[in-house]
């Protein structure tokens, strides 16, 4: 890729990141995110085959993001509590940088939530091991099966879209801290 190509590309996946965080999948149209990135339909469709593919690489890239800064910042907290705590704040904050609709759009659209969740599941399964593990290994957390904790934390984030309350702000960021105060005491040792 040319040099000029390189800046128009770069140039799309950054306005379509912008208009996607504010106003969702739904409500932003290919032709959109061309006049505001400054560049043909042509130069979309060369890099995506479609809308949806332009989504998941977006939502993609942000992942790996926050994922890297997450992973980053676990590893200068050496106590598994503090990273369960640090993991769960982090998120919530995450969180109220993106727009209910970046958010519904995500989790209510079948194939892309599919997709999505299948890339994040490998990242927060990792980290969630890893907290996990030495956890139980200091003996801060209560000793259990790993592998089946894990896989009823996925299950709980499979269910996430059919209960998240998408239509108000204040709402979702209450239920995501019930639910991440819910996994902290079921995993902490009393």
């Amino acid at each position: 890729m040319g040099k000029q190509s390189e800046l128009k590309y770069q140039r799309l996946l950054q306005k379509a990141e912008e208009l996607f965080i504010k106003r969702g999948y739904k409500n932003v149209s290919i032709d959109e995110i061309a006049a505001y990135a400054g560049i043909s339909k042509v130069t979309i469709y060369k890099h995506f085959d479609s809308k949806e593919a332009l989504f998941i690489h977006i939502v993609t890239d942000i992942t790996d993001k926050h994922y890297n800064l997450l992973e980053s910042n676990l590893n200068s907290i050496p106590s598994a509590v503090d990273k369960l705590h640090y993991l769960f704040s982090f998120s919530i904050e995450s969180h109220r940088k993106y727009s209910q609709a970046f958010y519904q759009d995500m989790m209510e659209i079948p194939f892309i939530w599919e997709q999505i969740y299948a890339y994040r599941k490998n990242r927060a399964i990792a980290i969630c091991e890893q907290i996990l593990e030495a956890g139980i290994l200091t003996k801060e957390l209560r000793s259990l099966n790993v592998k089946y904790t894990i896989s009823l934390l996925l299950q709980l984030g499979e269910a996430l879209p059919k209960m998240y309350p998408f239509d108000n702000q204040a709402e979702a960021e209450l239920f995501l801290e019930s639910y991440y105060d819910f996994i902290k005491h079921a995993l902490m040792k009393h």
